[in-house]
């Protein structure tokens, strides 16, 4: 990430070394929030059954932490680049408020106390990976559609991580990096912004309530 930055002249990403290395210890010792993580959250794993949706394709899961999967609430599916859309904030909200109510049930209150925090990590952890396609989204090989896609999914990801971060009041040295690297991405390349992103078919229709 910190040559990927170098070598095209975004900012640097050194500054925020600390804050990766936190979100690093947290996210290889999870404490109470390691669970049985799927790391592929997306509509394509999920099946609607007559009794509910059930998650399938677990062959890449591990036992991790579970912010990583949870924050795919918020991003939504980072990981499910072809189809990308997002989701209107107020099914985010009831989503995020449901899977509080769930852990709720396992979790004492000062553990739960501290899920924004392992929201934001999760969060932190997954675009990380993400950013590391820098390069690929710097390429003017790629149809412009493709090119598109990529560049403005990463911003999209990117608000949102500065978001959970800003709610958690956690990790701001790489929450502010992250929020410079858009704002270089968008000034760099238009199609950052433009057109903005469409939301998910299923969805559109709850984008006003």
């Amino acid at each position: 990430m910190e040559v990927a930055c170098a070598e095209l002249g975004l900012p640097d990403a050194r500054v925020a070394a600390d804050d990766a290395a936190f979100v690093q210890d947290r996210i290889a010792d999870a404490g109470p929030f390691a669970a049985l993580t799927h790391t592929d959250l997306n509509p394509g794993n999920a099946l609607v059954a007559p009794d509910g949706v059930r998650i399938v394709d677990f062959e890449g899961a591990i036992f991790g932490h579970l912010g990583f999967d949870a924050s795919f609430l918020h991003f939504p599916f980072p990981t499910y680049s072809a189809h990308w859309a997002t989701l209107p904030d107020n099914v985010v909200t009831e989503a995020d408020h449901a899977y509080r109510c769930e852990l709720a049930r396992a979790m004492p209150g000062e553990v739960l106390g501290r899920l924004d925090q392992a929201l934001a990590v999760g969060a932190a952890a997954a675009l990380a990976i993400r950013v590391q396609r820098l390069p690929l989204l710097a390429a003017t090989s790629q149809p412009s559609h493709t090119r598109w896609r990529r560049r403005a999914q990463l911003v999209q990801q990117i608000q949102v991580f500065t978001r959970l971060a800003e709610r958690a009041a956690t990790l701001p040295t790489m929450a502010d990096w992250f929020a410079r690297l858009a704002d270089a991405m968008s000034a760099r390349w238009q199609d950052t912004t433009t057109p903005p992103p469409a939301t998910f078919p299923a969805f559109r229709s709850a984008r006003n309530r």
